[in-house]
């Protein structure tokens, strides 16, 4: 019964699916900067759906040569550089578009971008990426969320706290499924420090 409805209500149902992402920026040398994060599902199931959310996304992000890649929505989606892009992060900010600049909205950045340069000793990243965001910022007049990341990763998995698989989400607060675990290994201030990097801002 679904496609006899009037097109305004199928249109709206089909944005009704659509979710926030955490659009995680990776990069080879062969493609330029991709994602692992998978496009909507309204975007994949048929013209209908395609025409009634398609105009919400872009393609974006692209680099010199290749061409832009990844799905993004700059109202909803956060644009996510883990630590394992910090030597590719100064050359993907000196990549975006103006069009990209004025547009983006939230962004957020694991806490530890800036630690593997500290031990870099082949000179793979001569910037501080910390300051290449600063600068970056200032010239983001739609930016509303600046997130530092507490990342649960491999440290956590070896305490008994279960480990995720497929794209990176990202919450405000500790998940309560998780919070009962991190009191026995003294994470009990983990969403403490979540509100904190949360509410940080450059």
């Amino acid at each position: 019964m679904f496609p006899k409805l009037p097109t305004e209500i199928r249109q709206a149902t089909w944005r009704i699916t659509l979710q926030p992402r955490a659009v995680e920026i990776a990069y080879t040398f062969n493609h330029g900067y991709y994602s692992h994060v998978g496009i909507p599902v309204a975007l994949r199931v048929n013209r209908d759906s395609r025409n009634a959310v398609g105009f919400l996304y872009s393609l974006c992000f692209g680099s010199t040569l290749p061409q832009s890649r990844i799905v993004f929505n700059f109202s909803m989606d956060t644009l996510y550089f883990d630590e394992m892009i910090w030597t590719e992060l100064p050359k993907f900010l000196v990549s975006l578009e103006d069009v990209e600049l004025i547009q983006i909205q939230s962004i957020a950045v694991d806490r530890f971008i800036d630690e593997a340069r500290k031990w870099d000793d082949m000179g793979f990243n001569l910037y501080d990426n910390m300051d290449c965001l600063k600068m970056a910022v200032a010239a983001m007049p739609a930016l509303k969320e600046f997130f530092l990341v507490v990342k649960i990763d491999g440290m956590w998995h070896e305490h008994g706290i279960p480990q995720g698989d497929g794209t990176t989400k990202l919450f405000y607060e500790l998940p309560d499924d998780i919070q009962d675990q991190c009191f026995e290994f003294h994470l009990d201030n983990f969403e403490a420090a979540v509100r904190l990097y949360g509410e940080t801002r450059l």
